[in-house]
């Protein structure tokens, strides 16, 4: 029945379906970002860079970065299931 509405939806307004998927999927990865050690990993890599450690300053922000897209797509699918 879900799915029905949601074709349904898609099919009045095809243009809205990928924008609206970006702005729930923008969404869950800031939400995979309010994370308490997210501050503490970026002063992290903010000393890192700043002592000369450039690689090490990416590798951690690369790190977050990829655990929230990674966190917010799963949680994206487990709130939609």
């Amino acid at each position: 029945d879900r799915a029905r509405q949601q074709a349904a939806r898609l099919a009045r307004h095809p243009v809205a379906g990928p924008a609206r998927w970006t702005w729930q999927a923008t969404g869950a990865v800031r939400r995979e970002l309010d994370d308490p050690l997210t501050p503490v990993l970026a002063t992290g890599a903010v000393a890192s860079a700043l002592l000369g450690s450039l690689v090490d300053a990416l590798l951690v922000v690369g790190a977050m970065d990829l655990n929230a897209v990674a966190g917010g797509l799963q949680r994206l699918r487990a709130e939609q299931a």
